[in-house]
């Protein structure tokens, strides 16, 4: 009659009769045979490359990319520069896609949510329709139908479309356009340009002042891209 009273008393036995004590001795044990698997072939695989004279390490990294990336905003980047350098590239064109992507992703949610709650009906059905089916179809299956119609329907860069004036040209390749020249009068056309604005701000101010006082109506309009112009 004593030997239950025993069983019962062996902490081992009460940790595993433990719910969360023996899930984490599970999780525990399961990593243990992950890291030992991955030790085993990561072992494997150096012995294999040191048979056949090859060492395993990350001196490729130095080595030339012999490719080119057609958008590198941030560093200077050629065919000949390192994969290293290119996997910087890589990294920081995906952070300035998220970030712009971030702020699209917000103007486009708060516009479809103006949208949906509008009086009109097709106004607001067409944002419901919209977010239902963004939604509800998964990223990857957006992302892929998007990739395999651009390279299905658009031209290699060879035969790129003319979109206009020999200037703008669509490729399976991306929409390419001409890359402003700044001159040396570009700072004065800049600054000409923003006190345009700024003058048809309050050009606009006081019109919409008159018309309040006086009940007159001024060309807004007209005037505003006379002063733009």
């Amino acid at each position: 009659m004593t030997q239950p009273a025993q069983s019962t008393s062996n902490p081992l036995l009460q940790l595993w009769r433990n719910q969360e004590s023996r899930g984490v001795i599970i999780q525990i044990v399961t990593m243990v045979v992950v890291f030992a698997l991955l030790a085993a072939i990561a072992r494997n695989v150096v012995i294999n490359l040191e048979a056949v004279g090859k060492e395993f390490s990350f001196g490729f990294l130095l080595w030339p990319a012999a490719y080119d990336i057609g958008f590198s905003p941030f560093l200077e980047y050629t065919n000949r520069s390192t994969h290293l350098r290119a996997a910087v590239v890589g990294l920081l064109n995906t952070l300035l896609i998220a970030f712009w992507g971030c702020i699209l992703a917000t103007m486009v949610g708060f516009v479809l949510g103006i949208m949906r709650l509008s009086s009109n009906w097709l106004v607001s059905k067409l944002s419901y329709a919209f977010v239902e089916f963004m939604r509800n179809v998964p990223i990857l299956i957006h992302i892929l139908a998007i990739y395999a119609i651009v390279v299905t329907l658009l031209p290699p860069v060879k035969k790129a479309l003319n979109v206009g004036a020999d200037a703008f040209f669509l490729s399976n390749r991306g929409f390419y356009v001409p890359s402003p020249v700044f001159e040396d009068g570009a700072t004065l056309v800049g600054i000409v340009l923003l006190l345009s604005i700024a003058l048809v701000y309050f050009f606009k101010r006081w019109a919409r002042r008159q018309q309040d006082d006086t009940g007159k109506i001024y060309p807004v309009l007209w005037v505003s891209l006379g002063i733009l112009v």
